[in-house]
C-alpha cells in the first residue's frame, strides 16, 4: 500500500503527535462545526484496520494510533466511561455512535488481524475494547430497540468484547438476553422505525450482523439462528430491489443527489490497488468510517470492512445461504419485468414499491411510523423519503415539507445534511416537535397521498409542502393549471413522471408554484434542483382551516381528469383533532379509478371506500 493513500488522500495528514489523521473542515458535532479542521476517531480505527489488511504499516505508527484512539475515549470515573467522542477536539459526548464505528474496526482487527500487531499494542486494543464493551452494555439498558443500526451496534460489540477477553465475561448472560429481545423485536415490528428500508443504514445492520455470525464462536444457536434470519430478511431487500435505492426511504442522505444502489455482496471483496479516499456520493454524503463506501481511481466502489470480512470466509460462510438472482447490469426497460411488494414496518404500516430496474416509486402508508422517532435536537424526519420516486441517472423525487422561522430555512427530509445535522426540527418554539403527517395509497405505479401539518407554529413565516426534484440539465418539465387542481408532466430520459396536486374547497389550498432550477453546489454530477411548491403562510389574506393537500403521481400515464369532492355528513361524537369535514374523492386516472374518503379525525385519515 503506498503511504500516501493512507496519509495524504482526501485532504488528510496523519499527524504522529496526536496519533490521528488530520482532515480539513469541520465535523459534523455542533462543538465542532465550525473547526478549521479536525482529528476524528473512527476514520483512524479505519485506517488502522486498512494498514492491517494490506500488511503495509508504512509511514502509520500502531502504537500512536491506538494511543490516540484512547485518548478521545472516556476513561477513570465518567459517566461516559468507555465512550468516545467522535473527534479529539470535542469536551464532551456528542454523538455516541463512534464506539460501535470504533468498535466494528478493532474488533476485526482482534479477530482478524492481531497477528499483524506486538504483545503491547494488542494489551492496548484490549482495553480500549473491554471499556467499549461496557459502554455498549450500558447504552443497551436503555432499551432503544427501535433503533436497529445503534442498539445493534451495540450489542455486537458489547457481545465480542465480553466473549473474547474472560475478564469481560460476566457480562455475557445479561449482554445474550437483552440481544434476543432485540432480535425477537427486529423479527415481529418490522426493524422498529425501519432502517430495513435505508440504503446507508441496512448494510451497517448487514455489516453488524457479518461480524457477529463470523467471529462469535460461542453464540447460542437459538441467538444465531435468529440473527441468520434477520440477516437472510435484510439481503431479501437488497434482491428485491434489483441493485439500485430503496424506495420509500428510511434514513439516507440523498438531499441533493440522485442516489445509486449498491449490491451488498459485491461490496465483499480484497482491497482495491488504485485505492482513494473519494467518497462515493451516491447515497449522498457520508462520514469515513470503517462501513462508508469510497472510490478507487478508476471510480469503482471499495468498502473498507468488506476487506476483511472477504478475508474470513464471508462468501462461503455466510454468502452461500443467500439468494443472489438479481439484474447484474442496467438493461432497457423491457429486459426486466417490474415488480411490485409491500414491506412490513412498524405498527402495521407498510411500505409499498414498484421497481424496475431503471425506474421506480414507493411510499410508506402512513409516516412518521411511531412517535419516538422525533425530539428537537434528534429525529427522523429530516432524513426520511416517505413517498420517493427514482429514474436511473436522471431524477430522484421526493415530498418535503419546508418551513421559514426567524430567517431560518429547516425542511422534513432536508435541504443538504450539514446544516440538518445541527437544526433538524421545524421549529424551535413548539415541543413535541411538529412533524408533518402523510398518508399513501398506491397501486403500481400510481399512487395518492394525503399530507398536512397538524399544527401550525405562530413563529413560522412561511410553510411549504413541494415535490422536489433532483434531476440532471436532460430533464424538461411543464405545469397545467385547471380549477381545484393542477398537475406537472416531467420528462426524464424516455420515462414520463406526472404529478398533480388538488384540495377540497373548504381546505383553499394554493396551487403549486414551479421554481426556478438551481444548481446544486455540493453537486459533483451537475445536477438541478426545483421545487414544485405550496405556500401556506406567505399570503395573510388566504385564510386556511388547516395546511393540507391531495398529491398524486403516476408513471408513464397523464393525469387529465377532473378529481371529484363530496362533503360527509359530521358524524365525529368527540370534540375533533382538527376543525374540518370529512369528504369523499372521486378522481378517475389512467390505471385506477380512486374512490377514496378522507377524514382528518380518523385514525385511517386516507382510506379506499
Amino acid at each position: 500500500m503506498k503511504n500516501a493513500t493512507l496519509t495524504k488522500s482526501n485532504a488528510t495528514v496523519w499527524n504522529p503527535r496526536i496519533g490521528l489523521w488530520r482532515r480539513l473542515g469541520s465535523g459534523h458535532c455542533v462543538s465542532v462545526s465550525k473547526n478549521q479542521s479536525v482529528h476524528s476517531g473512527p476514520e483512524a480505527a479505519m485506517k488502522l484496520l486498512i494498514c492491517a489488511q494490506r500488511n503495509d504499516f508504512t509511514g502509520v505508527n500502531a502504537m500512536r494510533v491506538l494511543e490516540g484512539l484512547r485518548k478521545t475515549q472516556f476513561v477513570g470515573n465518567s459517566p461516559n466511561q468507555g465512550g468516545f467522542r467522535w473527534y479529539i477536539e470535542e469536551t464532551d459526548l456528542q454523538d455516541d455512535h463512534a464506539v460501535f464505528f470504533n468498535g466494528m474496526s478493532l474488533l476485526v482487527l482482534w479477530a482478524g488481524h492481531s497477528d499483524a500487531f506486538n504483545t503491547a499494542e494488542r494489551l492496548l486494543m484490549r482495553d480500549i475494547l473491554c471499556d467499549a464493551g461496557q459502554f455498549c452494555l450500558q447504552r443497551m439498558r436503555q432499551d432503544r430497540v427501535y433503533y436497529p443500526n445503534e442498539y445493534l451496534g451495540y450489542a455486537v460489540c458489547a457481545y465480542l468484547a465480553a466473549e473474547f477477553f474472560d475478564d469481560a465475561s460476566s457480562s455475557l448472560p445479561e449482554i445474550i438476553e437483552r440481544l434476543e429481545t432485540s432480535m425477537d423485536y427486529w423479527l415481529a415490528n418490522g426493524w422498529g422505525w425501519g432502517e430495513h428500508l435505508s440504503n446507508i443504514y441496512g448494510r451497517v445492520c448487514l455489516d453488524e450482523l457479518s461480524i457477529l455470525l463470523l467471529f462469535a464462536e460461542k453464540l447460542p444457536d437459538v441467538l444465531h439462528a435468529k440473527a441468520k434470519q434477520l440477516f437472510i430478511d435484510l439481503h431479501r431487500l437488497e434482491t428485491e430491489f434489483h441493485n439500485g435505492p430503496r424506495v420509500p426511504t428510511i434514513r439516507d442522505y440523498s438531499f441533493t443527489n440522485i442516489p445509486r444502489g449498491l449490491f451488498y455482496p459485491d461490496l465483499i471483496k480484497p482491497l482495491p490497488t488504485d485505492m482513494t479516499f473519494e467518497p462515493y456520493l451516491g447515497e449522498g454524503s457520508r462520514l469515513p468510517v470503517c462501513s462508508a463506501p469510497f472510490l478507487t481511481a478508476a471510480a469503482e466502489v471499495w468498502y473498507p470492512l468488506g476487506a476483511s470480512l472477504h478475508q474470513n470466509g464471508w462468501h462461503d460462510k455466510l454468502g452461500s445461504m443467500l439468494n443472489h438472482d438479481r439484474p447484474t447490469s442496467t438493461p432497457a426497460n423491457d429486459d426486466v419485468e417490474p415488480i411490485e411488494f409491500t414491506t412490513q414496518c412498524f405498527n402495521d404500516i407498510t411500505a409499498h414499491s414498484y421497481v424496475n430496474q431503471n425506474v421506480r416509486m414507493g411510499s410508506l402508508s402512513e409516516f412518521p411510523i411511531m412517535p419516538t422517532m422525533e425530539g428537537l435536537n434528534a429525529g427522523l424526519s429530516w432524513q426520511c423519503f416517505p413517498i420517493a420516486t427514482w429514474v436511473q441517472s436522471h431524477l430522484w423525487s421526493y415530498m418535503q415539507w419546508a418551513t421559514v422561522e426567524n430567517g431560518t430555512k429547516r425542511s422534513h427530509p432536508a435541504r443538504e445534511k450539514r446544516t440538518a445535522y445541527l437544526h433538524n426540527s421545524l421549529t424551535d418554539t413548539v415541543i413535541p416537535p411538529l412533524v408533518g403527517r402523510t398518508y399513501c395509497l398506491q397501486h403500481g405505479p400510481e399512487l395518492l397521498c394525503l399530507r398536512y401539518m397538524p399544527r401550525l407554529s405562530l413563529r413560522w413565516q412561511s410553510l411549504v409542502d413541494q415535490v422536489r426534484l433532483i434531476h440532471d440539465p436532460s430533464v424538461r418539465m411543464h405545469q397545467n393549471n385547471f380549477e381545484h387542481w393542477c398537475s406537472l408532466e416531467v420528462s426524464a430520459d424516455d420515462r414520463r413522471l406526472y404529478y398533480a396536486h388538488t384540495a377540497p374547497p373548504q381546505w383553499r389550498s394554493p396551487t403549486p408554484v414551479l421554481k426556478p432550477a438551481k444548481a446544486i453546489a455540493e453537486s459533483k454530477t451537475h445536477e438541478m434542483t426545483v421545487p414544485w411548491a405550496v405556500e401556506y403562510l406567505a399570503d395573510p389574506a388566504i385564510s386556511m382551516p388547516i395546511a393540507a393537500s391531495i398529491w398524486a403521481v403516476s408513471l408513464d400515464k397523464a393525469i387529465e381528469s377532473q378529481p371529484v369532492f363530496q362533503t360527509l355528513p359530521t358524524t365525529v361524537q368527540a370534540p375533533p383533532n382538527v376543525d374540518t369535514p370529512a369528504f369523499t374523492l372521486e378522481w378517475r386516472m389512467a390505471r385506477h379509478h380512486w374512490n377514496v374518503v378522507v377524514d382528518l379525525n380518523s385514525p385511517m385519515p386516507l382510506r379506499e371506500c
